[in-house]
């Protein structure tokens, strides 16, 4: 959520604003905001709030101009994806010796963010032919590729080509805006990275070496903003020094197995929660974290208990694991054969009995290396990945595939997969420092466009979540996504130095992040168990369902989970944090079925920081029953100093003013709310909840009520609470 601080008592003023990503806000907000995030430009560049031309040459000021005008983004999803209806697309490349023009050639796997890639041409509009020639500070090209963050072509080279070459830029066409990074990779390694480019950047070339490899992806992402103007030319791509026969050894070694690259970029700030309204008389608000307008004066109380230590501490991971059973792809280790010493013989005529024989030696479990997936079955084994950018397991099958009872050690992903149908069950995994500087740590799972996904009773230490995006499956036959009974530890998107440590900086990221999963039936999220610790996590919203929906016949159950904890790497002094735990509604669209059919129920929220629950936007979510605490403090007293508010209801995008309204129909209702803030001078106060957009549309606030404060010995009892839930529903959870 973006961060909102007031600028005067009571009347807020408006603002210009950062965006970052797909989660950045679209529209002015009558607040001051305060970026959140690594951000490169403002909401300045969005269609509604022109960019000042004035500073700018004539020409890039005209061409800057007209592209406002002219590429009009206004939320709607008009990304693209190729399919095998184009024949032309899809038929074997034909490599001739020597230099290849790529623009001539078929892809094995294309998606754009605005609108079809373009051959030969700029990306232009949304519709397929409407590009115009490829231009690169005032340079023309035949021959190209026009294409959109966040964007991705795949090209099946066989190994016959030694070089790849292209000039990159951002096309003159969108003047000095829109901001992206080119990313080349091969056999899915990494080998180049542009960095920020925008459309007053200098025209790059990229020349790498292809030799031997199979696969060459050519990856466009926003740079971490948004997609505005985001009109990306790969102009004059070539493959060069080819051959007709491949030089890949047979059979083939590919160490470093492709994985299609994320449609969606990394996601980043969401719209921040709003300051609630206290049941007390308003007065003087308090700078608040996540878009909050101002806060009433609290009441002044003494100073709460000494605080105990929050329950439910990180495990720590196990010095050895048992050893794997056997599997498709790693069996178990033959025992070990230790000679066990003869007893002494007993010298007569004592009754001193012989000692015992030493126990033999229990074996070390066997770690093998990556595993890479290519057939349905069950795997079962230890698997760890030292290269960040090698996942410890990738499925490369759409048939059912189970990885049960294995322990997973990485830099990186610990399991990574496309268009899979994919069960997860009673596995260990602990995600382990990039040691790349500027990198994070891997997702636990990372699966993309899946036909069926199930993850349940694993236990996962220190990576970055469960990313999904999109859904390709039948729910009609059975399949969609379930994540239930696990128990995760210290989400941490901190930013590796690159020996073991941390440089200060963040990626965001989330324990469960669903990235346009629309219209999904058979969605289940329960009985799941996350704790992060301050100092040794860094997570946004706990959970985040951003551009996702059910539907209404089945909407999403996310139900019976405990959330513990959200802070930035300073809790204590860092008032700048938009985390929380459940956030529905995030993103914007122009069709109702696209966001919304939620149901958040039975959950405890403990310790979130800036906020609890939160609505932003969508259609018929619905927030009940639930109980939300937290002290305001640290497990050691200290105050947080993000600390916000307990439940939230509030159209940042107003969404609830489009047509048809995509804000609408939500409820919040029934939960039980301690929210403390920690003033200071140690005196304390309430503020269980803000909700200025109930009433909006049928949105419904009601029987929602205050506990009010709440210390760490609350905390204490509420994770007592979840223990003694679980025995009396007899639900175990972690691997069993």
């Amino acid at each position: 959520m973006k961060h909102i601080t007031p600028t005067t008592p009571t009347t807020p003023t408006a603002s210009s604003m950062n965006r970052t990503a797909l989660f950045g806000l679209a529209t002015l907000l009558t607040l001051a905001l305060a970026a959140c995030g690594n951000t490169t430009r403002t909401a300045a560049t969005a269609p509604l709030n022109p960019t000042d031309t004035a500073a700018l040459p004539a020409t890039e000021a005209a061409a800057t101009e007209a592209a406002q005008r002219a590429f009009v983004y206004g939320g709607q999803d008009v990304s693209w994806t190729a399919t095998p209806a184009d024949s032309s697309d899809f038929r074997a490349m034909t490599i001739d010796t020597g230099t290849n023009t790529l623009s001539r050639e078929p892809w094995t796997v294309a998606t754009n963010g605005w609108g079809p890639v373009e051959r030969n041409r700029s990306n232009a509009g949304s519709k397929a032919g409407d590009g115009k020639t490829l231009t690169l500070s005032g340079k023309t090209y035949t021959t190209g590729f026009g294409a959109h963050s966040t964007s991705a072509m795949t090209f099946d080279l066989g190994g016959k080509c030694a070089t790849f070459t292209s000039d990159i830029g951002v096309d003159d066409e969108v003047g000095s805006l829109g901001s992206v990074v080119f990313q080349v990779y091969a056999d899915g390694t990494k080998l180049y990275d542009s960095g920020t480019m925008t459309g007053s950047s200098a025209t790059k070339t990229v020349s790498v070496s292809v030799a031997g490899k199979r696969e060459l992806k050519l990856v466009v992402t926003d740079s971490g903003d948004n997609n505005y103007y985001d009109h990306a030319d790969w102009a004059g791509a070539t493959l060069n020094g080819c051959t007709t026969v491949s030089t890949v050894q047979q059979p083939p070694v590919s160490p470093v197995p492709s994985t299609p690259a994320p449609v969606v970029p990394e996601p980043v700030g969401t719209p921040s929660t709003p300051a609630p309204v206290q049941d007390t008389a308003p007065s003087t608000p308090a700078p608040v974290l996540g878009g909050t307008p101002s806060t009433p004066a609290p009441i002044q109380v003494t100073t709460p208990s000494t605080p105990a230590p929050v329950l439910g501490s990180t495990p720590s991971v196990p010095a050895t694991d048992p050893a794997p059973t056997s599997s498709p792809s790693t069996p178990a280790p033959a025992p070990v054969q230790v000679p066990v010493p003869a007893p002494a013989p007993t010298p007569a005529p004592t009754t001193t009995p012989a000692p015992t024989p030493a126990p033999a030696p229990t074996p070390a479990p066997t770690v093998s290396g990556p595993l890479v997936i290519t057939k349905g079955g069950t795997y079962t084994g230890n698997w760890q990945s030292n290269d960040p950018s090698v996942p410890v397991i990738t499925i490369k099958t759409s048939e059912p595939v189970i990885i049960e009872n294995s322990t997973l050690r990485g830099r990186g992903n610990l399991v990574a997969g496309f268009r899979n149908r994919v069960t997860l069950r009673n596995n260990k995994g602990y995600g382990l420092n990039p040691n790349v500087a500027g990198r994070i740590m891997g997702r636990f799972a990372n699966l993309e466009e899946a036909y069926n996904i199930t993850i349940e009773n694993n236990y996962f230490e220190h990576g970055t979540g469960i990313y999904l995006r999109s859904f390709y499956g039948d729910p009609s036959k059975g399949e969609g996504i379930r994540i239930r009974n696990n128990q995760l530890r210290d989400i941490d998107g901190r930013q590796s130095d690159g020996a073991e440590g941390y440089n200060g900086k963040r990626t965001i990221v989330q324990a469960v992040l669903f990235n346009s999963i629309q219209r999904v039936a058979n969605v289940d999220i329960s009985w799941n168990e996350i704790i992060n610790a301050p100092y040794h996590s860094y997570t946004e919203e706990n959970m985040n369902f951003y551009l996702s929906s059910g539907t209404a016949a089945s909407p999403y159950l996310i139900h019976d989970n405990y959330i513990q904890g959200a802070y930035n790497a300073d809790p204590a002094t860092n008032a700048t944090y938009p985390g929380g735990g459940i956030l529905l509604g995030d993103g914007q669209a122009s069709d109702p079925s696209l966001m919304g059919h939620a149901r958040v129920y039975n959950n405890q929220i403990v310790a979130t920081t800036n906020h609890g629950l939160g609505i932003a936007g969508g259609v018929d979510n619905q927030i009940y029953n639930n109980r939300v605490i937290s002290s305001g403090r640290l497990p050691d007293g200290r105050p947080i100093a993000a600390q916000n508010v307990g439940l939230y209801v509030w159209d940042p995008y107003k969404l609830g003013q489009k047509t048809p309204a995509m804000f609408a129909n939500n409820v919040m209702r029934d939960n039980f709310v301690m929210w403390t803030k920690v003033k200071s001078d140690g005196t304390t106060t309430t503020n269980p909840w803000w909700v200025p957009d109930c009433g909006l549309n049928n949105t419904v606030c009601t029987g929602n009520v205050s506990g009010g404060k709440a210390t760490l010995d609350t905390e204490k009892q509420e994770y007592q609470r979840w223990l003694d839930k679980l025995t009396a529903a007899n639900v175990n959870v972690g691997p069993q």
